[in-house]
């Protein structure tokens, strides 16, 4: 699958490249959008459904809750906005910001986990998971002509991650209320259904291949791993992507000094 992808990018951007003239690219600033679509490596997930669990004040823990299994959906789409600069013809650095679309948890059987009547389980909470990230990365570029290019991305990006209500399965908190002579223990219920969202920092790293169009607008097809961490654990993206870049005036096959 995702050998499958990477030569599909490549294909793509090869066919545009030579149907276009080819020119040089000098360092300098440059943004730029990408986009394509998106993999996660999210396994199967316990997922709560309904009825959830009542009790009175007092029930134990290890009252089990309704719980069914579910898959994510396999295919998303992500894009990425981003700017950065290049130092030389080897290195720069860059930052973006990716957002990628809904993951749908899927029930992979609806009777399984279901209350006794048989019916098909409807889940407690949302099943929609979401993720989107800021990164800033440092980037190798090896030119191998004068147009075209490899190159390798490495960094850190803050994960910001939405898990549906329904992965929150319902749990009992135990509750000590202090009294003069004694203390009482109670339990409070706590209900999935509400999403709960999560930002940390994670590594992300990218690989490509880039065709310089003129003198200011580059190509690229990339391939990018983020780790997300959760149930997800990682986010691919394979992406076409198109920059322009703030620099100098062409002269030929030379960039101009003045």
């Amino acid at each position: 699958m995702m050998l499958r992808n990477l030569q599909r990018l490549l294909a793509s951007l090869t066919i545009f490249g030579f149907a276009c003239n080819a020119y040089a690219i000098s360092q300098g600033f440059y943004m730029g959008l990408m986009m394509g679509p998106a993999t996660n490596g999210g396994s199967t997930a316990t997922v709560q459904v309904l009825p959830l669990p009542q009790g009175p004040s007092g029930t134990p823990p290890g009252t089990k809750a309704n719980t069914s299994t579910a898959n994510p959906k396999s295919t998303q789409f992500g894009s990425r906005v981003f700017m950065g600069y290049k130092f030389n013809q080897y290195a720069g650095f860059e930052g973006g910001f990716t957002y990628f679309s809904g993951i749908a948890y899927i029930l992979q059987n609806p009777h399984t986990g279901c209350p006794a009547n048989g019916g098909p389980c409807t889940p407690a909470g949302g099943t929609t998971g979401r993720v989107r990230s800021i990164d800033v990365m440092g980037k190798l570029d090896y030119s191998y002509s004068n147009t075209i290019g490899i190159f390798g991305k490495f960094g850190v990006a803050a994960v910001y991650t939405t898990t549906p209500g329904a992965l929150n399965v319902t749990n009992w908190q135990q509750v000590k209320t202090s009294k003069p002579n004694a203390s009482v223990v109670t339990y409070k219920i706590i209900n999935s259904g509400s999403n709960t969202y999560e930002t940390k920092l994670s590594p992300v790293f990218a690989v490509g291949a880039s065709y310089d169009l003129n003198q200011n607008w580059q190509t690229e097809a990339t391939w990018t791993r983020e780790f997300v961490g959760s149930s997800l654990g990682h986010m691919d993206l394979y992406s076409l992507g198109i920059s322009y870049h703030f620099v100098d005036k062409y002269c030929g096959q030379f960039l101009c000094d003045d």
